[in-house]
C-alpha cells in the first residue's frame, strides 16, 4: 500500500512540474504585455532569453509585438530607440505571428504605421517574408489606407512619405507572391495601392513577367482586368533571368489574352533571349504543343509577328537606303 501511494504521489509531483512549466511560458508572456504597457524594458531582454510563449493577449486582444508598436515615443531619444530596435530584432527572432490583429482588426504594421514606429516598420519589413498587406482592420482599412489618411496633412508629408514608399517596394515582392498563389482579391488590392511594379523574385521576374509564366492560375474572368491594371505602370519589355520579356513568357504559357494585350501595347518582339531566340522563334516552337482551338490561336500570334517583322525589315530598308542617299549626297557636295 505505502509503495502504490509513493508512487501515486510521485506521478502527481510530476504532473504538477509539467503543469507548471507549461504555464511558465504563457505567464512569461503576460508579463511582457505587462512591461511593454509600463514601458519597463529593462528586464525585457531576460524575459526573451527564456522559453516565452508570443501568441498570449491581453483583455484588448494585443500580442506582446501588438502593444510594443502601439508605444509611445515622444518622450524616446534616439540612443533609447535604438534599444527599442534591439528589442524587436530580438522578438522578431523568435517567430512571433507578424500578422495578428486586435480586437479592432489592426495587425502589427498597421498599429506600427500609425504610430509612426520607423523602427518597428523596418524591422517588420526587412526580416518579415510573410508580412501580409492586405489585411483590413474592422473599419475596412489596410495599412496603405493609414498611411495615405496620414499624408492629408502635410506636416506628415516627408515620414511618411517615406513609409509609403517603403509599402510600395515590399507589396511588389508580395505581389509576385500573390500572382504565383493565384491570389486574386491580394492582387487587386496590391494593384490598387499601386505597389513597386518593378520588384522581382528569384528568377529576376518582375511581377508582370509572373503574370506571363502562371496566368493559368487566375480564372479567364478575372484577368482580363489585371492585364490592364499591370500593363498601365509595367515595363512592357523587362526581361528575366534567360532574357525573356513577359511577351515570351505568354508565348510559351500560350497565355493568349495576355500576348494580344502586350502586341497591342507595342512590346518590343526582336529581342532575343540568351538562346537567340526572338518571340517569334518561340511561337514556332510552342505551336507543335498545341492543339485545336489554341493552335489557331497561336498560329495567329506567328501570323501577326511575322508580318511585324516583315514590316521591320521593310522599315529598315527604307533607313539603309535613305542614309545611303545622304552619303552619296555629302561625298557629292563634298567634291565641288
Amino acid at each position: 500500500m505505502h509503495n502504490k501511494l509513493q508512487l501515486l504521489l510521485s506521478i502527481l509531483f510530476v504532473q504538477l512540474v509539467a503543469q507548471i512549466n507549461a504555464d511558465l511560458p504563457q505567464e512569461r508572456g503576460m508579463e511582457l504585455i505587462e512591461k511593454f504597457k509600463s514601458q519597463n524594458f529593462s528586464t525585457v531582454p531576460t524575459l526573451l532569453n527564456q522559453e516565452i510563449d508570443l501568441t498570449v493577449k491581453d483583455d484588448q486582444g494585443r500580442t506582446a509585438l501588438n502593444v510594443l508598436a502601439a508605444t509611445d515615443l515622444s518622450k524616446f531619444k534616439p540612443e533609447q530607440r535604438k534599444v527599442l530596435a534591439a528589442l524587436i530584432k530580438k522578438i522578431l527572432e523568435k517567430k512571433p505571428n507578424v500578422n495578428a490583429v486586435d480586437q479592432s482588426g489592426n495587425s502589427v504594421l498597421m498599429v506600427a504605421v500609425d504610430n509612426g514606429f520607423n523602427e518597428m516598420i523596418d524591422a517588420l519589413l526587412f526580416y518579415e517574408k510573410d508580412l501580409n498587406l492586405e489585411v483590413r482592420n474592422k473599419q475596412g482599412r489596410t495599412v496603405f489606407d493609414i498611411v495615405l489618411g496620414k499624408l492629408k496633412n502635410q506636416a506628415n508629408n516627408k515620414k511618411y512619405g517615406a513609409i509609403l514608399n517603403e509599402l510600395k517596394a515590399y507589396g511588389g515582392s508580395m505581389l509576385i507572391q500573390a500572382i504565383k498563389n493565384g491570389n486574386v482579391n491580394n492582387i487587386n488590392i496590391l494593384l490598387d495601392q499601386q505597389v513597386d511594379l518593378s520588384a522581382r523574385d528569384e528568377n529576376e521576374r518582375t511581377p508582370l513577367n509572373v503574370l506571363a509564366v502562371q496566368s493559368n492560375l487566375i480564372h479567364q474572368s478575372e484577368r482580363e482586368q489585371i492585364i490592364q491594371k499591370m500593363l498601365n505602370s509595367s515595363d512592357i519589355n523587362s526581361i528575366d533571368k534567360n532574357g525573356n520579356t513577359p511577351l515570351m513568357n505568354a508565348i510559351n504559357s500560350a497565355a493568349f489574352e495576355l500576348i494580344v494585350a502586350l502586341y497591342q501595347k507595342g512590346a518590343k518582339t526582336e529581342i532575343q533571349n540568351k538562346e537567340g531566340k526572338t518571340a517569334f522563334n518561340l511561337a514556332q516552337e510552342k505551336l507543335n504543343t498545341l492543339k485545336n482551338i489554341d493552335r489557331k490561336k497561336m498560329e495567329e500570334v506567328i501570323r501577326h509577328l511575322e508580318i511585324k517583322q516583315e514590316k521591320k525589315a521593310e522599315q529598315q530598308s527604307i533607313l539603309e537606303m535613305i542614309a545611303a542617299k545622304i552619303k552619296l549626297w555629302w561625298s557629292y557636295w563634298r567634291t565641288k
